[in-house]
């Protein structure tokens, strides 16, 4: 075995979480810096071990240790104030970084960092409270975002003069409905397409904004799963491709509706309804025979889904073509020659025979 393979075979040891606890222990000690960094980022690295590596020379080990979540509160304290940023920043992020930690790193000088930390599911109020004040959007929006969050913090972003913190909050699913309900009238497009987007948003809210004058609102509207069916009907008129594509991919769009986007011309929205596992399977072949077996709509059937099209007594012969050209693109060839080239059904003979002699053009 080559050194490359004898330190391939340690990496995969040291990041597999069933490998014996005494083996993730020697591999520590390995010479390899891949090896001790796979090790850094197994959750089930003995705790000594992680807080061993927390003072490995090589950064890349310790980014992986900053980021392990079972990473001893105590290693984290340790490299909480390291000079390198993108540690300070895994370590902002990592849910058990002790209060301690967070509470320091909520005053870093680097705003990015103040933003990890109020990203951070656990960090506390009072924290969380601090950064909503802070001078940085950017650190305020991941305040607003954040799904632990109180009332009285999404009160005060609701009202924020940057229009990213509202909008942020307005995708956050912990976000009051009738928060919600005030942002629908903000100004700013891209605050009520979150609130579009935001599956707790009022029904009559969104029927509201179906009728935005902005595309951006009304493909939000179309792609959130809580829009009634009706809503999603109107929507399928969209003169925007854009708008009618995420209704087609809308798990809550009625048959009818899939059904008739799947044939449009346009192929961003035929893509969209062919990808809905909801569009009946021989709506999607009609629009495969539409678009000749050819792009991407082809590439929304696996080979079992083909097959069934193929012997569906209803499909037309075009579509069992279009079928039978996807298996063969994907190197099929010879099973679907013997699975039809002798078949009772001269539909799916005729088929075969046009797709074979198309090859040979």
């Amino acid at each position: 075995m080559t050194d490359h393979a004898d330190t391939a075979a340690a990496r995969e040891q040291a990041w597999d979480p069933n490998t014996p606890i005494g083996i993730l222990t020697d591999l520590a000690q390995h010479p390899e810096i891949e090896v001790r960094a796979a090790l850094a980022q197994n959750p089930a690295a003995p705790p000594e071990v992680l807080a061993n590596l927390a003072g490995d020379p090589k950064i890349v080990v310790r980014w992986q240790v900053a980021k392990n979540p079972t990473t001893p509160g105590d290693a984290l304290v340790g490299l909480a104030f390291d000079p390198d940023i993108n540690l300070r920043a895994y370590i902002a992020r990592n849910p058990s970084a002790p209060v301690g930690v967070l509470i320091g790193l909520a005053k870093d000088p680097d705003s990015s960092i103040r933003a990890a930390v109020a990203d951070n599911h656990t960090s506390p109020h009072q924290v969380l409270t601090q950064l909503a004040k802070d001078p940085d959007p950017l650190v305020r929006s991941r305040v607003a975002q954040n799904p632990t969050i109180t009332h009285q913090l999404v009160a005060a972003a609701a009202q924020d003069p940057d229009w990213v913190v509202r909008s942020r909050l307005a995708r956050n699913p912990s976000t009051a409905g009738e928060v919600l309900t005030a942002l629908a009238s903000d100004p700013y497009e891209w605050v009520r397409a979150s609130v579009a987007a935001n599956p707790g948003t009022a029904l009559a809210v969104l029927t509201h904004l179906a009728g935005d004058p902005h595309e951006t609102v009304r493909a939000e509207v179309a792609g959130n799963a809580a829009t009634p069916e009706a809503v999603l009907a109107q929507l399928a008129q969209d003169p925007e491709p854009w708008v009618r594509s995420e209704v087609a991919g809308n798990p809550a769009a009625s048959s009818p509706v899939l059904e008739e986007l799947a044939a449009q011309a346009s192929e961003q929205v035929k893509d969209a309804a062919c990808r809905n596992p909801h569009t009946p399977l021989l709506v999607r072949a009609h629009a495969l025979g539409l678009n000749n077996g050819a792009g991407r709509v082809g590439d929304t059937f696996s080979d079992e889904e083909l097959h069934v099209v193929i012997t569906e007594a209803t499909t037309s012969g075009k579509v069992k073509a279009a079928a039978m050209a996807v298996l063969i693109d994907r190197g099929h060839k010879a099973a679907v020659i013997e699975a039809y080239g002798s078949s009772a059904d001269r539909k799916t003979r005729n088929a075969l025979a046009r797709v074979l002699a198309e090859l040979l053009e």
